[in-house]
């Protein structure tokens, strides 16, 4: 939910607006928007834009798309997970904060593609009270740059409480996903030379497109009401998941959205610049710069 200056709103306007619009009966119906006189779209536009966005992203992986795999993922599994794919010393496992009483945790790790970082380490959080046979509307909530699955605990199980199914991943190359502390913005980069994978976004909205098979396919998901919402690159990742698939009913992005353009004509672009230096710096390196500029 955006306020009209743009910003953010708090987490009471999250808590409502979220909830008020999943318990509408049915699936939540597009509303029509007002456009500017400067845009020229069409009507179909949005139908065309998603067809690119999703040949991109799905026809266009570096792996073939394959039935969608998933296993139950205990503490002791979700530890081994980690040991397997991060390097001695360098991060500490990642840790479930405590539940409050009234909710239980279920853990998977779904194989959306092959390798390592097809593995998603999944959360899904819902209310003891709720009998396990009820089709539940479902929240899925994502983290920040830098963060893990495990970021917005305290509001995934707010949404439990109300009677939700909340559920969030670990971004690709974060939390348990991440080998090594750098392996983020080395991938940032590796893309940037030769473009095979779309490590800062595009590759963990077909990780979220996966996650939509199989909420879609559980006995306790209510799939017309699967609402995302995220924080930052979890703000981003909600935008364009909802853009991709429809079976989005309603998005709540948070600092999600930048204007690029105002940000180089105000020289305000250092921020956005520094949460992913590296790749920025190898760019500017190859195109000849000594550094990174405005261009």
């Amino acid at each position: 939910m955006m306020t009209k200056s743009g910003k953010p709103a708090a987490m009471l306007g999250l808590l409502i607006t979220v909830p008020a619009v999943l318990f509408f009966r049915g699936r939540v119906k597009k509303t029509k928007t007002t456009r500017t006189a400067q845009s020229s779209c069409t009507a179909a536009e949005p139908a065309h834009r998603r067809a690119f966005l999703k040949e991109h992203i799905i026809n266009g992986r570096e792996h073939s798309v394959q039935p969608l795999e998933y296993h139950v993922a205990s503490r002791a599994h979700l530890a081994g997970f980690e040991r397997q794919h991060n390097l001695p010393g360098e991060n500490a496992p990642v840790e479930a904060p405590a539940l409050e009483t009234g909710i239980s945790m279920e853990e998977l790790v779904i194989q959306t593609e092959e390798g390592a970082q097809g593995q998603m380490p999944t959360v899904l959080l819902r209310s003891t009270r709720a009998p396990p046979s009820t089709r539940l509307p479902v929240v899925i909530c994502l983290h920040s740059t830098g963060s893990n699955r495990f970021q917005m605990f305290r509001r995934m199980q707010a949404f439990a409480k109300r009677g939700y199914l909340a559920v969030s991943i670990d971004v690709r190359y974060h939390g348990s996903r991440q080998i090594t502390k750098l392996d983020y913005q080395e991938a940032l980069i590796q893309a940037w030379k030769d473009g095979k994978t779309r490590p800062f976004l595009l590759d963990t909205v077909y990780d979220l497109i996966r996650l939509l098979d199989h909420l879609e396919g559980r006995p306790d998901v209510d799939a017309s009401r699967i609402g995302m919402t995220g924080i930052s690159l979890g703000g981003m990742l909600t935008w364009l998941t909802a853009v991709c698939d429809e079976r989005i009913a309603v998005t709540v992005p948070m600092i999600g959205v930048q204007n690029f353009e105002w940000a180089i004509h105000n020289n305000k672009w250092h921020d956005r610049v520094a949460t992913i230096s590296a790749v920025f710096n190898e760019a500017a390196s190859s195109m000849g710069r000594p550094s990174v500029d405005s261009q």
